[in-house]
């Protein structure tokens, strides 16, 4: 699929989305996700990273932790977003990539969303906060259909961004990339998540 012109535009489009993965220090890569990440990253694969077991990671020894093609892939999301939570230092990022509920990619042939389930960003967002992530922050990754040309894809998605970022209320998009923070006691975030680029800046409590 990611050799398709389609394809190269969905990586383009959760490329632009996803923050600056370079200022983590440590970087964890859950799925597929080697396109995405720079070169000191630890990539997990999804045989490993679906299942319940526990993953070989020391707590609290991870900056950040990115997900594409595996969190709607896991045996137990919650026991995942747990595993997520263990791993990460305080303030630590996690962004997932996932498809929409309603969401035309999952239901066309050829693409790596066709047959995977599919979740509510409001879903997603409830489970990261019953893990005990904070700043939960969903934004649209890509808004059209997949019958569309490239360019009428690219257009709508830029748009569905741009609205997104100017009202701070998404549309429908077919792609959601949900970030959330590790937060503890002592240390809290700006109140205001800079949407932008979908990281946050640390002050004490």
């Amino acid at each position: 699929f990611y050799t398709t012109p389609q394809g190269h535009l969905l990586q383009a489009l959760i490329t632009s989305t996803l923050p600056d993965l370079v200022t983590y220090d440590t970087l964890v890569g859950v799925g597929h996700t080697t396109p995405y990440l720079p070169h000191h990253a630890v990539c997990l694969p999804p045989e490993q990273a679906t299942q319940a077991a526990p993953w070989p990671l020391a707590a609290s020894s991870v900056d950040g932790i990115v997900a594409i093609h595996g969190f709607e892939y896991a045996v137990d999301p919650c026991r995942m977003l747990d595993h997520m939570m263990r791993a990460l230092k305080p303030l630590g990022g996690v962004h997932i990539i996932i498809p929409n509920t309603w969401s035309p990619l999952k239901d066309t042939p050829g693409t790596p969303y066709a047959t995977c389930p599919a979740y509510s960003a409001t879903r997603v967002q409830g489970w990261l906060r019953a893990a005990g992530f904070d700043d939960v922050v969903a934004r649209g990754a890509w808004y059209g259909w997949p019958s569309a040309s490239v360019p009428v894809q690219a257009w709508l998605s830029q748009l569905g961004r741009d609205i997104d970022d100017l009202t701070g209320v998404p549309l429908v998009p077919g792609l959601w990339m949900i970030s959330a923070r590790k937060v503890v006691p002592g240390l809290r975030t700006l109140s205001a998540p800079q949407r932008s680029c979908g990281m946050w800046l640390a002050q004490p409590a």
